[in-house]
């Protein structure tokens, strides 16, 4: 089995820099990221931009906003009521515990992820989305499309589960390098929605011989 950072430089090699998270803004950055729960990034778009058309794509100005409104905005993404409450709540923790974003980032990055994941909707994948796109700091997002890929090539075993215990297997073989890590997972999410699907396309895959199931013909 080839390398993960092999496995990585072949990925962007072939895909070219997905140029992850899109957002204008830190603010906007850590706002996608908790929106994008259980939705397409399409519908992220729509409410951030109705965010935005209502200047409401800050987190100082949704820590003010009337719960209504954000509701009203939020309603293509999906679940809008839920996550709401959990961007209003995320906003407010932000601006009474720290001021702005930007401090959440100069803790020691392990603070900064307790922190994150003591609040309400909050989950390991958001934050660590939130703390490698909004605050470059070094974590690696898993998501489905990482177990996926991941046991299908011989990365994890059938049976890991575990969000940080496959993190911490994946994480051990890369680069603590934020970049990377942020463009890994992006790599990640678009070779498996392009070609290593529910039903991959081995037959087209550039990683086929140094993919087990690949090699195996599983598929």
């Amino acid at each position: 089995m080839s390398s993960l950072l092999n496995i990585y430089n072949m990925l962007l090699n072939y895909w070219g820099p997905q140029n992850w998270w899109p957002g204008e803004t830190i603010d906007e950055i850590c706002i996608g990221a908790i929106l994008t729960q259980n939705t397409t990034w399409n519908n992220v778009e729509r409410a951030l931009q109705n965010l935005k058309s209502k200047h409401l794509l800050s987190i100082s100005s949704i820590a003010l906003a009337p719960e209504e409104t954000i509701e009203e905005c939020l309603k293509p993404a999906g679940t809008y009521r839920r996550k709401t409450q959990y961007l209003i709540n995320f906003s407010q923790k932000i601006v009474s515990q720290l001021g702005k974003i930007e401090k959440l980032f100069l803790m020691e990055p392990n603070k900064a992820r307790k922190w994150l994941l003591g609040l309400k909707g909050i989950g390991p994948e958001t934050a660590d989305s939130i703390l490698c796109y909004g605050g470059n700091l070094p974590f690696l997002v898993i998501d489905a499309y990482t177990l996926r890929l991941g046991k299908r090539m011989g990365w994890l075993n059938s049976k890991t589960k575990s969000y940080e215990n496959v993190q911490e297997i994946l994480q051990r073989e890369l680069p603590k390098d934020p970049q990377v890590l942020g463009e890994f997972h992006a790599l990640i999410v678009k070779h498996s929605k392009e070609i290593c699907r529910k039903r991959p396309r081995c037959n087209s895959c550039f990683m086929k011989d140094c993919c087990n199931a690949g090699k195996q013909n599983i598929y």
